[in-house]
């Protein structure tokens, strides 16, 4: 997972200031939109939902857990590399590709296995596939680490932004009923 990280740009993570963008999601009967802003050195975050007032909060224990999580799982969404380097309680398994889920072709997978009564994913499993330059293409996800593969989607149109190489655009796959992506993405670095 630590050269999927570096070439997302993990060796300069440590220059950002902060990093903004909006998380949206279209759904057949719904659509989402939530706008972010983190400040990581101090891990502090602004949020702001359509129609709604502006909350700013510093992580940790005082934290509105409902608008924390969403903030990790939008993360996630975008930032999936960085945030696995960066946890000491995941365990990391290199899949065969004879293990490959949903018909995936790609280069490499690791099997990211989250611990029982952990954070908000306790016991979750993803599945990361990454290409011949170790970008990622796909992600599974298995909520609590059961064989049902809940989420498979795309990880696609990669742009730069500051130090960082992100991927805007996720898609269920093969073909399916969501289109997740992010737009305004700002990365202030030093």
């Amino acid at each position: 997972m630590q050269r999927v990280a570096e070439v997302s740009g993990l060796s300069s993570w440590d220059t950002v200031e902060s990093i903004a963008y909006t998380f949206n999601v279209k759904l057949p009967n719904k659509s989402v939109e939530r706008s972010w802003e983190w400040w990581p050195k101090v891990d502090k975050v602004a949020y702001t939902e359509a129609g709604k007032a502006t909350v700013t909060y510093q992580r940790g224990e005082s934290a509105d857990p409902k608008v924390d999580q969403k903030f990790i799982n939008d993360l996630y969404w975008l930032a999936f590399p960085f945030v696995v380097v960066w946890d000491d309680t995941v365990t990391l398994k290199t899949l065969p590709k004879e293990a490959f889920k949903a018909g995936i072709e790609a280069a490499g997978a690791i099997e990211v296995i989250y611990p029982e009564g952990v954070g908000y994913t306790p016991g979750d499993v993803y599945e990361v596939y990454y290409d011949a330059n170790y970008l990622m293409t796909h992600w599974v996800f298995r909520r609590g680490g059961g064989e049902e593969l809940n989420n498979v989607s795309t990880w696609a149109e990669y742009a730069e932004f500051g130090p960082l190489y992100l991927s805007t655009d996720h898609k269920a796959y093969p073909e399916g009923a969501f289109h997740l992506y992010f737009t305004d993405v700002t990365v202030v670095a030093d």
